[in-house]
């Protein structure tokens, strides 16, 4: 009986847990879809770009969003604001 306590306790403890995770995860999942999907460039002459380079040995990335091929580009740099010292 006693081993039968604590087995329910012990999965009562692993749901109360991971059953928050794991809605916190699905969540998440969902509300990043629905930006993705927001910020998306979906034109058939658009341009898309995430790429990564090294300036000062400091990973950054380029993003390139252009809505039609004949537009001006528009870059926003992603990464650390400042050099490491």
């Amino acid at each position: 009986m006693r081993l039968l306590i604590e087995y329910f306790l012990i999965s009562a403890a692993i749901l109360i847990l991971f059953i928050p995770l794991f809605v916190f995860i699905i969540y998440r999942y969902f509300k990043q879809r629905k930006i993705r999907m927001v910020e998306a460039i979906t034109s058939k002459n658009s341009i898309q770009l995430l790429e990564p380079i090294a300036i000062g040995n400091i990973k950054q990335w380029i993003e390139v969003l252009i809505d039609t091929r004949y537009d001006p580009l528009d870059c926003h740099r992603k990464g650390p604001t400042r050099l490491a010292a």
